[in-house]
């Protein structure tokens, strides 16, 4: 291992679970995250955006196929990234029907859209990049990150359709590596870290990632039970977690910076590992409510932290289709969950399986839904979810 401090092997602390009136509580030898006083709380809200809180809104899909979710197919493995300096929604990569390039496979646009101003979305940067300049070779399950320093995201694979010679743009040189897309000058860019010792991953390896200001890194999960730690500064590092789950390709992870921990879902032990940033490794084991339900293996889960009012949020979906079975609330401070019924709202299925957390308007999106998953509606809305 290198670069990262080996850790026992990831502590299984001793765990209770009790059921305190419509609260889910866990507890634990460890005590919930402690906040780093050098860390700035989140700004205040000065959004127009005016929802019901613990409601899902629907929200029109544009019918002329403009925006990264197509109306009526929808979309599967496109990831979604806060772009704090302009506070939008920014999507990239995933499985999208192009109205003019491409099968459906894959997706090289970039999109935006500032959820205050309304539906309109805003095309950054179309499918192919200009001659010889640099692009990701129609990307589809990858990790898509916001650096707030750099004012870039951060595009890793996970797997690219260029590997299947899917090739769209024959004058751009179109690559299967991480890049950059900066926002200062709408291109790609190289990436200005070096490969981990054992590649980028596939299709198998590792499809989320968040973005860590303090250290400014981008941390990974990848299946067999690794940590990756990619610094903007110019290093690579990888550490092995241990043998308390070795999973994490298909589950979205969410950091609490303040908190200095990263979530995600961990399928086998139907629980909630706690990543402690300064520890390196797993500090915390939270059992899922029992109400969850795993998802078929190749299918993802989601998750996403409201920095505001400091909770997890992890709707429960079915499969690709994206129908929610329910709205898993998880307050980080009190390490106690919430559960919620969702059901059909204006006689539209709440679904997605694409989600994020807007700090700006402070809401979660919730979009796309694959139309070859299940006797599942049409995909015609995305949805908004306010927790308070």
């Amino acid at each position: 291992m290198r670069g990262v401090a080996r850790q026992p092997a990831a502590w299984l602390v001793g765990l209770c679970l009790a059921v305190v009136g419509s609260w889910l509580a866990s507890c634990s030898s460890v005590g919930a995250p402690v906040a780093d006083p050098t860390v700035a709380a989140p700004p205040p809200l000065t959004t127009t955006l005016s929802i019901p809180s613990r409601v899902w809104v629907p929200r029109p899909l544009p019918t002329n196929g403009e925006g990264p979710i197509t109306y009526n197919r929808g979309s599967k493995h496109s990831r979604i990234a806060f772009d704090s300096k302009r506070g939008r929604m920014v999507i990239a990569g995933g499985d999208v029907l192009h109205p003019r390039i491409g099968n459906g496979n894959g997706n090289s646009t970039v999109w935006a859209i500032d959820l205050e101003q309304g539906n309109r979305w805003e095309l950054l940067h179309d499918w192919c990049a200009g001659p010889e300049e640099l692009m990701p070779g129609t990307p589809d399950s990858v990790s898509w990150v916001y650096a707030s320093k750099h004012d870039q995201a951060v595009m890793l694979p996970g797997f690219y359709f260029i590997t299947q010679n899917n090739r769209w743009c024959p004058g751009a040189r179109e690559v299967a590596d991480p890049v950059t897309y900066d926002f200062a000058d709408n291109k790609w860019k190289p990436v200005p870290f070096p490969k981990p010792a054992n590649g980028w991953g596939g299709d198998m390896g590792a499809s989320f990632a968040v973005y860590d200001p303090p250290t400014d890194s981008v941390y990974r999960f990848r299946n067999g039970g690794r940590m990756e730690i990619f610094s903007m500064t110019g290093t690579t590092r990888s550490g092995n977690l241990g043998s308390l789950d070795e999973g994490g390709n298909r589950d979205q992870s969410a950091i609490d910076v303040q908190g200095r921990s990263i979530y995600r879902i961990g399928r086998g032990l139907r629980a909630l590992p706690r990543y402690s940033i300064p520890r390196g490794g797993f500090a915390d084991t939270i059992p899922l409510p029992s109400q969850w339900v795993s998802p078929p293996g190749d299918h993802e889960t989601y998750l996403a932290f409201d920095s505001r009012n400091r909770v997890l949020l992890l709707p429960n979906v079915e499969n690709f289709g994206g129908k929610v079975l329910g709205l898993g609330i998880f307050h980080v401070d009190t390490k106690k969950w919430e559960w919620e019924s969702v059901g059909l709202i204006d006689g539209l299925l709440v679904r997605g399986n694409l989600f994020g957390f807007d700090e700006k308007n402070d809401v979660f999106f919730l979009g796309a839904g694959h139309a070859n998953e299940g006797a599942l509606p049409l995909v015609t809305v995305f949805w908004l979810y306010r927790y308070r």
